[in-house]
This record gives structure tokens, sequence and C-alpha cells, in this order.
């Protein structure tokens, strides 16, 4: 056994020996080619050194080899045609360069080699007027480890960036990405086995794209699955989003075991959407001004967690801009979710759909509408939040609504919650209102030590309303506790 661990050590050694003298071969090998517009030439005999410098990065490219630079001079550098790119190692460069492409809606650069960078160049579309939009990208990722980064991408009448199959560990950071249709967008082939992996988008600035908010397909950022459910990866941090467009950021069809945290979104119609996503988190980020949606889970979104964001309705102007803080719905419905200690601020927080097994825990829910919570699912355990109505005085409103229009509803829990309202005494309305407009019921309901800050009502705590047939069967029913009147 001495001996085959000995063999085994050397053999290991030995390898490692060659992964290191062959890095150290490469890195002794590599070449900086210059690429200089309008003074360089691409004529035979010219191999791109300082004093001789090519005139166009696709020569340069051409005679490149793996661990190469190409170094590009201060100046515009034209493309007359889509630059694919096959050969591994490269970095393209340059400060002060701008390049700029056919037109504004063809592909620029495509990476289509393992271990290229993009590093510290403009990319410039020149869209001018065109605002015809489409979803693919100027800049093409198709290969492993490959990385856009300190680059300004502008005018594109599509997508900035596109990671494609075969991408896997592509890092896009630092960038700043402007008046586009949208920032970057991740797409699938129907093979699982070939889709993206393990994409890291980090403290990227995402602004000002053309469109308008409602413009379907536009965002931000852009994650989506034609072949199903797999583990993606990927990682979503630090960025930057100003009105970027229909979502800021939106993970769709299964791109799953998503990480989005720490990121400020501002002016999207929605804010953060996992659409039929599994097993993701969306963590610690703020969310402003959306004209529609705050954070979403849509379809079969399934055991997503949701935890400490900051979602404000307000715009800048401190009108409240959009209707849900936070919104559940579509069918197949989301179910198996964590929504626990957010912040969410003057839109309603609501699942209209039949979800089930949804814990909604800790959170700081303050609203100006009717029903500050708005429920039609089963399973939820509604606890420990702090709920306020910022209905004005004498209006009609509750604090938790249930609705049974299109389905019965059971099991469900309120207990330990503080609620409260600026209005002191309501005109119409209870405490926790079950509508029930026909025949479908809500049973299993537990209502268990909640306090009220003093805000009163005309009618019970709980009321039934609706006029249908169905009816409110209780686990059990504490009365409310009042408070000092304090909030």
């Amino acid at each position: 056994m001495a001996r085959v661990h000995a063999g085994l050590s050397c053999a290991l050694a030995l390898g490692l020996s060659q992964v290191s003298l062959t890095a150290s071969m490469d890195k002794a090998h590599s070449r900086t080619l210059f690429v200089d517009a309008r003074g360089g030439s691409d004529s035979s005999g010219r191999r791109g050194k300082s004093d001789f410098p090519f005139q166009t990065i696709a020569k340069a490219e051409t005679l490149a080899r793996p661990g190469d630079t190409i170094l590009l001079r201060p100046g515009t550098h034209a493309l007359s045609s889509a630059l694919i790119i096959t050969k591994p190692k490269l970095r393209i460069t340059g400060r002060g360069a701008r390049i700029i492409g056919p037109t504004s809606d063809a592909y620029f650069l495509c990476l289509n080699a393992d271990h290229i960078s993009l590093v510290g160049v403009e990319v410039d579309g020149c869209r001018g007027n065109n605002k015809q939009g489409g979803v693919s990208g100027a800049i093409y990722v198709g290969a492993k480890d490959n990385c856009i980064a300190n680059c300004s991408i502008h005018g594109m009448n599509r997508y900035a960036i596109q990671v494609g199959d075969g991408a896997q560990d592509t890092l896009i950071e630092h960038n700043h990405i402007y008046d586009c249709f949208g920032g970057v967008v991740g797409d699938t082939g129907k093979k699982a086995a070939r889709a993206f992996r393990r994409l890291r988008v980090l403290d990227n600035k995402i602004t000002d794209a053309f469109v308008e908010p409602s413009t379907p397909l536009s965002g931000g950022v852009k994650l989506h699955s034609n072949s199903g459910h797999y583990s993606a990866r990927c990682i979503i941090r630090d960025n930057y989003l100003y009105k970027a467009g229909e979502v800021g950021i939106e993970a769709q069809g299964g791109v799953d075991e998503l990480q989005i945290s720490r990121n400020s979104v501002y002016g999207s119609g929605i804010g953060i959407s996992l659409d039929t996503i599994w097993s993701s988190s969306v963590m610690k980020n703020r969310v402003s001004g959306s004209t529609y949606i705050g954070l979403e889970a849509a379809g079969d979104a399934r055991g997503d967690a949701y935890v400490g964001n900051l979602v404000d309705s307000r715009d800048e102007s401190g009108k409240t801009a959009s209707s849900y803080s936070f919104s559940g719905s579509n069918s197949p419905p989301p179910s198996h979710l964590k929504i626990s200690h957010n912040t969410f601020l003057y839109g309603s927080f609501q699942f209209n759909s039949a979800s089930t097994f949804i814990d909604i825990i800790s959170n700081k829910i303050v609203s100006a509408s009717y029903a500050p919570v708005s429920l039609s699912s089963s399973h939820v355990n509604l606890r420990n939040n702090t709920v306020r109505s910022e209905v004005a005085r004498g209006g009609g409103g509750c604090f938790v609504f249930l609705d049974a229009t299109s389905r019965d509803i059971d099991d469900v829990v309120i207990a330990n919650n503080s609620f409260g309202s600026s209005t002191g005494s309501f005109g119409s309305g209870a405490g926790l209102q079950f509508y029930i407009p026909g025949q479908y019921n809500v049973t299993n309901v537990s209502v268990i030590d909640n306090v009220c800050d003093g805000t009163t009502f005309p009618n019970t705590w709980t009321q039934q309303v609706g006029g249908g047939t169905g009816f409110v069967r209780f686990k059990q029913n504490d009365p409310v506790k009042y408070g000092s009147g304090s909030f």
C-alpha cells in the first residue's frame, strides 16, 4: 500500500507540475497585439507590434494565439460584420476604445471559445431613434469561463449581453449598460445538459432602457429556460437597475437554484420576479418605484425564499406607483414559499391564486389600500407580522382579507401579529374579513394572540361578507387584544 500511495503522489505531483508548466509556457509565449483604427494597417507582414499596429480587431483576432492580449488604442473601431471569436484565452481591452457594429440590431461580438475576456472598452450600438427592440444580445457568450468587465455598453436595439447554451461560469461585472432594450439575457435551447450555468452578474449599472416599463420582454436581467427545470446556480448580486424595462430582474421557466441579493431596482414594471423557479432566494434587495408589482412569485414557483428585502411602492416624488408590493399569482400556483423579515411599504400584499404552504413571517406591511394583506391560499402561516393600514379616517377596510371567490380555503393560521392604522376608527369593515360570494368555504382558521393598536371597526373583529352560501369554520378564534393606541 505504501508503494501505491507513493506512486499516486508522484503522479499527482507530475500532473500538477505539467499544469503549472503549461500555464507558465502560455504566459511566457503570450503577446500583445496592438490595433489602431486610424494609424494601423492590415497589410501583409504586419505583426501587430506597438510601432506597426493592425487596423482592425478582426485582423488581430485572426493572427492571435491563445494567451494573447488584443490592445485597442483610443478611437472608434468599426466592425463590418459580427466578430466571432473561436480562439481561447484571448483578452480584448483598451481604455478609450469604442467599438461600433454594422447595426444596432446585429450581433457585435460572439465569444465562442473558453477563457475570453472583454475588459474596459466601450461598445456602442448607435441605435439613434430605432426602438424596435429584441430579445438577443449584442455580445453573445457561448463558451466557458468568459468575462465581460468594466465596459460601457449602450445604444443597442436589443439586450447588451446574451448568455446562451454552452456558457458556464460566465462573469459579468462592473459594467455600465444603458439606453438599450435590456441588460443581460440568458436563454437556453431544448437540452438542459447544454444550458448556461453558474452565471455571475455582479455590481453592474443597468439604467435608462429606451422602452416604457410596460414594454413586453424588456428588462434589466432576464433568465429563461426552454429546457425545463435544471440546476443553474446563478448569482445576481449588488447590481443597480434604474428604469431598466418591464422587469428589473426576472427568472422564468426552470432556471433553478438562484441567488438574487443586494440589488437595487427602481422604476421597472415589476421589480423582481420568480416565475416557475424552484429552490431560489431573493434576499436583501431594495425595490422601489415599480409601476405594477414589487416582488413576484408567479406560476409554479416552489421552495423559494424572499427574506430581508425592502419594497417601497412609492416613486421618487413620493407618490404610490405600484398596486402590489408582493404578488403571488398565476396557474399552476406557487407553493412552499418562505416570505420573512421583509418591509413592504404602500402596496398591497396579495396571493390571488390557489397557492399552498405559504409562510408569511415577521414582515412589516404598510398599505393604503382596502386590505394590506389579501389571500386566496390554503395552508398559510401568517405569523409575527406588523400590519398597518393607511386608509383615511372613516374609510372602509380591513387588515387581512381572505377571498374564497374561486376556491375553498383551508388551514390558515393568523397568529401573534400586530395590527394598527392611522385611521383610528373605520367607517366600515372588520379586522379580518372572509369574502364568500358563492358556495366555497373557509375552514380550519386559527386566529391566535393578535394585537391591535386601538383601531375600532363598526362590526366584530372577524366578519364574513359576500352574501354567498359558503361558511367560515374556525379551529380557534381568540378575541383580539387592544393595545395602547401606539403602533
